[in-house]
């Protein structure tokens, strides 16, 4: 068993010794046995809600329990799990009648939510060549079985995981925790992947409710995800493809406040945005792909006089994953203390109320911080980048030295300037215009040519930064000036 931070090694069965455990084998015919092909290849796959059990289970001597058939509303949240699975990879899932190549039934089961069989397929080939002949699905593989007791037919709901889970299974992707490769125990939680068995850290909720009668009802449960999982996500496009065609537009993602979740983002294209503008908690949004966002979300405070044995822990730690390869643009911040953190792209960052952190990361970024005092991050020291004031904004760029890997940015409303060796405040990058005390210049006498040097002619002008000041051309009326080529200048009256 070999420990792994990689999503395919720890969750593509087809990596566990099961090389057909995707419904694209059968493009694998006249490729090697040793590697077979079709992998990444758009699949359409037929589901169906069984009326009956199949008559296969039978000749298998595998038993049913109690078998029940889908109700309609368990039929309609089945068809939005499989929309949430089709919106990431390329699965066309087409609806059929009788027996499809998945299919969903209830049972009796126990100590389980659930279970489902892998793709799999028979398959010869031509020990000549080594290349596949034919390839055929067996019977059972996609069948998909709810237990009757298991309860949370909506987003966050366990039977709702449990169909992301399960309908996984069925399409190719085993536990993080088992087989050949096992995913980091750091890891192996349900904000990383539906596919694990353990709770993320943080995700006990309180939700406390009014009973109508002067009292309260008090309900306790771990937030639970209501979509596939960054890791899920990497690990269904490399079986599948990504659905490149999936929110193309100008997208805006925005959440519920009082809603606790655990959600990831596959986005195929635009100009998209999250915005927290609703939000009046300091939350982190992290644009890089493949990293986590906290959208802070608090358990509801017991009322006064009240008090509990439980310890709710969830506050929206790690909630919000963006799939790899997906690309936001935009975040927009509360009018809690945020901080936002831009990728590689050009990023406009806007934190909006409140004492924020913004970061730009790669890119030509634009920082508003908005109200309130707050901060922009540069990963490198002060020297590294060129500020320059504009009268109202500053632009900051690190190609002082040449690199230019974090672009050109643009900033306003920012107060504290932070780089790797401290911070600055942003009154240091403002230059002062000079200021100068007007004076006679008495060298000499009247009507008599007489000499006027650069320490004359600066003497009484202060500057608040302290710049090095310089004479750069002179003027002069009721006379000629002549410039004697050493800082010097020689000025003669008229007559």
């Amino acid at each position: 068993m070999t420990t792994t931070t990689d999503p395919l090694l720890s969750l593509l069965a087809i990596n566990d010794g099961y090389p057909t455990a995707r419904w694209n084998f059968a493009d694998a015919v006249g490729t090697p046995v040793a590697s077979p092909g079709g992998i990444g290849n758009a699949v359409t796959v037929t589901y169906s809600f069984l009326t009956e059990v199949p008559s296969y289970y039978a000749s298998l001597g595998l038993t049913i329990d109690n078998f029940t058939a889908f109700s309609e509303t368990q039929q309609a949240v089945t068809r939005e799990v499989l929309g949430k699975l089709s919106a990431v990879t390329n699965i066309t899932f087409q609806e059929v009648s009788g027996v499809g190549t998945l299919t969903y039934g209830l049972n009796t089961q126990t100590d389980s939510g659930g279970y489902a069989y892998y793709p799999s397929f028979a398959y010869s080939y031509y020990p000549s060549t080594g290349l596949i002949a034919s390839a055929t699905p067996r019977n059972y593989s996609g069948d998909v079985w709810i237990a009757l007791d298991n309860t949370g037919y909506y987003p966050g709901g366990n039977v709702y995981r449990t169909l992301i889970h399960e309908t996984e299974h069925a399409l190719g992707i085993k536990h993080p925790f088992s087989g050949a490769y096992t995913l980091e125990a750091s890891l192996d939680n349900r904000a990383i992947t539906v596919m694990s068995y353990t709770n993320p850290p943080n995700s006990y909720f309180q939700d406390v409710t009014s009973n109508g009668a002067g009292g309260y009802n008090f309900n306790y449960y771990n937030v639970t995800p209501e979509s596939p999982m960054v890791y899920d996500i990497a690990a269904l496009q490399y079986l599948y493809g990504a659905n490149t065609s999936y929110h193309t537009g100008d997208d805006l993602y925005t959440f519920d406040t009082e809603h606790p979740f655990y959600q990831s983002i596959w986005d195929a294209g635009g100009n998209d945005t999250i915005s927290l503008s609703n939000f009046s908690k300091g939350s982190i949004i992290d644009l890089r792909d493949g990293y986590y966002s906290k959208v802070t979300i608090e358990s509801d405070p017991l009322p006064p006089g009240y008090t509990s044995s439980a310890t709710p822990t969830y506050n929206g730690t790690n909630n919000l994953g963006i799939a790899y390869n997906a690309i936001i643009e935009n975040a927009i911040g509360g009018s809690g203390n945020d901080t936002l953190m831009g990728n590689a792209v050009n990023n406009a960052l806007t934190g909006g109320v409140g004492n924020d952190t913004l970061q730009g990361g790669l890119g030509n970024d634009a920082l508003d911080g908005g109200d309130g005092s707050d901060i922009a991050v540069f990963s490198g020291s002060k020297s590294e980048y060129l500020v320059a004031y504009n009268g109202s904004g500053f632009t900051v760029s690190d190609s002082v030295l040449g690199n230019g890997d974090e672009g050109t940015d643009t900033l306003n409303g920012i107060e504290i300037f932070r780089f790797a060796d401290g911070d600055f405040s942003s009154q240091d990058f403002v230059n002062h215009a000079p200021v100068g005390i007007p004076g006679p210049l008495l060298d000499g006498q009247e009507d008599s040519p007489y000499l006027l040097t650069t320490a004359a002619l600066i003497a009484g002008i202060t500057d608040a930064d302290g710049d090095l000041m310089a004479v750069l051309n002179l003027t002069a009326n009721h006379g000629t000036l002549s410039d004697n080529g050493n800082f010097t200048w020689t000025f003669t009256p008229d007559a």
